[in-house]
């Protein structure tokens, strides 16, 4: 295909937008590697791990492992927005703290409920793609509609999807990656949850910026 970049003889890709995601990718994973093979060795398990898992460093091979986990750090980075959005909301609404603490509470009480339908619906379907994009979009939706609802009970109704919807997130990538990277599931499921923890500090100090320098709406 001419429009695909050529690969270089090392099999890597020569765009700087390659090149970072590798880099990143090398400053992350390989000292990990590094330090369960020094572990394993040290129990006398070295030779099977480095047989059985093979290190596989092809740039379009890890790419959907770094755009899903980007993705949920995007999910989470939506919840933590709400969080620092909760007190302009209720200076908005002018509702009490009590209901305050009601929506904070609300994101809890739907994950909880919508854990096992999630789990289902990803194991009966098989549709895990469709599922990530359907969370994807209607958690937009849901932290979109948070600026410029009016009512108490339509913020209540866009906090429940945007709790839903990151619940449904986590078993379809996660029955996602480890069917996509079977020999290193557990590196696969520590890049998704290190962009997890990236949303989660991330988001509070740049929502803050912004909020301080174009205000919460």
């Amino acid at each position: 295909d001419e429009h695909r970049p050529a690969a270089r003889s090392d099999g890597s890709y020569g765009t700087p937008v390659f090149r970072a995601i590798m880099g990143v990718q090398q400053c992350i994973v390989l000292p990990l590697e590094w330090a369960a093979l020094t572990f394993s060795s040290r129990s006398g398990n070295a030779p099977h791990l480095m047989s059985a898992v093979p290190i596989d460093t092809s740039p379009l091979r890890r790419a959907p492992l770094f755009l899903i986990a980007g993705c949920h750090g995007s999910l989470h980075w939506a919840l933590a927005t709400f969080y620092v959005l909760l007190p302009f909301i209720q200076h908005h609404l002018g509702i009490t703290y009590a209901e305050t603490g009601l929506l904070a509470s609300m994101v809890h009480v739907v994950s909880l409920a919508a854990n096992v339908p999630s789990g289902a619906l990803v194991d009966v379907t098989g549709r895990r793609v469709a599922c990530q994009l359907t969370a994807l979009l209607a958690g937009a939706e849901g932290i979109g509609a948070l600026g410029i609802v009016t009512s108490f009970w339509a913020v209540i109704a866009f906090v429940g999807i945007l709790a839903a919807m990151n619940t449904l997130w986590h078993p379809a990538a996660i029955s996602f990656l480890s069917s996509t990277y079977p020999e290193r599931r557990g590196m696969a499921l520590l890049i998704h949850t290190v962009n997890q923890n990236l949303g989660d500090a991330l988001a509070p100090i740049t929502i803050g910026a912004c909020i301080a320098a174009m205000g919460w709406q």
